[in-house]
């Protein structure tokens, strides 16, 4: 220990030389020297291709508090504030409509290793692993029999923006236009297309950006007349060479070969649908990954529509999360309140036949207090917004009972 500087820091608090005057004196501290001598496994950081700059120039104190701090590891200011003080963009990420999940939560180092990497740009393994780490659709991509290229390398950030982007999905630019930029020969996609013209179409209408188990990364399960290349079945080719418009309405067309779905839109309050934009709203014309060639999974689907919430609720652990939207819901219309498939009783009897047999009168003759209307299972349990156990709304032991039992409440 270097006593010298122990007496002057005695001094200084006795009061027997002022502070400033004993600053002045002490020489400047070799940060890296200090550091290290506890946290040696700095060391090896500093033998790594790419070392974070404040750490090559030994300016531990840019980001630590030497010694204390109201953040963990002894952060001069939390992961955000303290990584956008020096890496301005980071804080225009945080303004755009689309944000990826870390960048949205202040977490850097998620993806980045704050002092030293083998990978450039920090990152905290290659970029497929990284991405793999949290999309773990992405190993099962790769293992289908056609993966798209920047895929296939691991060159995530071809398409999509790791940070924040003004497109959905973090593209960097529009959809068609970020596929021209490498598919760019027009004549030869024409041919490829039936002589249509794909320049301004949606190319992930038929096509996977990311992998197929088909050639040219069409999607897997495909629509009859697409498979077939009956294109005619559905468009007419535009009598002024302007693209292939579509022989009548979306519901019409539809109609000619699904006619049960098209009765139960004629008898049913459908669900969403007007003439002209409705099966298309859920639905792949062309091709899809998903059953009934939907044009997303059925959760992400849903809540493009619907509180997204809704969709966070179904996960972890909610007892429903194992299903799908439509186990309860009729996805294309019903006469009942929510497109529910059977009445709120009948419904949830499928799997609890035995809840309310001897508990809370429910059914006809039991009216809610809240709402004037027929108690049944939803008056006490949500499956969407619950709070607490058994899918309540509130905790049992009290509040989700005085809610109507306000009388109970003041005896």
């Amino acid at each position: 220990m270097n006593y010298a500087r122990l007496i002057l820091f005695l001094a200084v608090l006795a009061g027997l030389v002022p502070g400033p005057a004993v600053m002045s004196q002490l020489p400047p501290v070799d940060q890296r020297k200090a550091c290290l001598e506890c946290h040696d496994d700095l060391a090896t950081e500093l033998g790594k291709p790419h070392v974070h700059q404040p750490l090559l120039d030994g300016e531990c104190s840019k980001c630590h508090a030497p010694h204390a701090s109201r953040h963990e590891k002894l952060l001069v200011d939390d992961e955000k504030a303290l990584c956008g003080s020096c890496h301005g963009a980071a804080l225009t990420w945080a303004g755009r409509p689309h944000q990826h999940d870390p960048v949205a939560a202040g977490e850097c180092t998620r993806c980045h290793n704050p002092h030293a990497s083998d990978k450039a740009n920090l990152l905290n393994t290659s970029n497929k692993e990284l991405c793999a780490s949290c999309h773990i659709e992405v190993r099962d991509w790769l293992s289908k029999r056609t993966v798209h290229g920047p895929m296939k390398g691991g060159m995530c950030g071809k398409c999509h923006d790791p940070h924040g982007a003004d497109h959905a999905g973090l593209l960097k630019i529009e959809a068609a236009s970020l596929c021209l930029s490498c598919h760019s020969d027009e004549a030869r996609l024409i041919s490829r297309h039936k002589e249509f013209n794909p320049l301004t179409a949606n190319c992930t209408a038929c096509h996977d950006p990311h992998a197929s188990d088909a050639p040219f990364l069409i999607m897997s399960n495909k629509h009859a007349p697409f498979a077939d290349h009956d294109c005619a079945a559905c468009h007419v080719q535009d009598p002024a060479g302007k693209g292939f418009p579509l022989k009548g309405s979306v519901q019409s067309i539809c109609a000619e070969c699904h006619d049960a779905e098209a009765a139960q839109f004629a008898t049913l309050k459908p669900h969403g649908a007007t003439e002209t934009n409705s099966c298309e709203m859920c639905h792949n014309p062309h091709a899809s990954d998903e059953v009934a060639l939907l044009a997303g999974n059925q959760k992400q689907l849903c809540v493009k529509c619907h509180d997204p919430s809704h969709g966070q609720k179904l996960e972890g652990d909610n007892p429903h999360a194992k299903y799908t939207c439509a186990k309860c819901h009729n996805p294309h219309g019903s006469t009942l309140e929510g497109y529910l498939r059977k009445p709120v009783g009948e419904l949830c009897a499928e799997c609890h036949s035995h809840q309310h047999v001897v508990t809370h009168p429910i059914g006809t003759g039991v009216i809610d207090p809240l709402t004037s209307r027929e108690l049944n299972c939803l008056s006490c349990h949500d499956l969407h917004a619950w709070k607490a156990e058994y899918l309540l709304p509130a905790e049992a032991d009290r509040d989700l009972c005085v809610r109507c039992h306000r009388d109970k409440q003041r005896n």
